[in-house]
């Protein structure tokens, strides 16, 4: 959430680093620091459609369409290349590791979400690349990693063998 409005003007004017945000969500970028890492290259994928989802208390709320950054790297001094793939999944989808009974639309998106995440791992791995992924999955992740609900990250994610840095 480091690329907001408020912070945008800081983030652009400081070239002590280097920045990518997905074009259509500025508000979740990849930040470098250009003396350790060169940018290889950097795009977007479409995490998922914009849906109307549950709003909080009653009724429905529009929810835009999600984008993760994509940003392949290479540390200067060793020549490795890596992905790192950033996100901000929807809120209010799961709690203490399971669907929200209260919210099917905002948990549809959700999986969606989880979904295209596992297939940009894929395909970066495709190409040989290991692949990070950070952000917030607005998930817990030792309720998730309890319960393991199939469509979840927990099970998602370690199905391709992305590992939880705090496991």
């Amino acid at each position: 959430e480091a690329g907001g409005a408020p912070r945008r003007r800081y983030l652009d004017g400081d070239h002590s680093w280097r920045i990518y945000h997905a074009p259509k969500l500025p508000q979740v970028p990849v930040i470098w620091n250009p003396k350790v890492f060169k940018l290889v290259s950097a795009h977007q994928v479409k995490l998922s459609d914009a849906a109307m989802v549950e709003k909080a208390g009653q009724g429905l709320m529009h929810w835009n369409a999600a984008y993760a950054p994509v940003v392949r790297l290479r540390q200067i001094s060793t020549g490795y290349v890596f992905t790192v793939i950033n996100v901000h999944l929807i809120r209010g989808a799961v709690n203490q590791g399971l669907p929200r009974r209260d919210a099917p639309r905002t948990y549809r998106v959700y999986r969606h979400q989880v979904r295209a995440v596992k297939r940009a791992v894929r395909g970066q791995r495709e190409r040989g690349l290991p692949v990070y992924v950070t952000g917030d999955f607005n998930v817990g992740y030792v309720a998730d990693r309890r319960e393991r609900v199939r469509k979840l990250p927990y099970r998602r994610m370690t199905s391709v063998h992305q590992i939880a840095n705090w496991k």
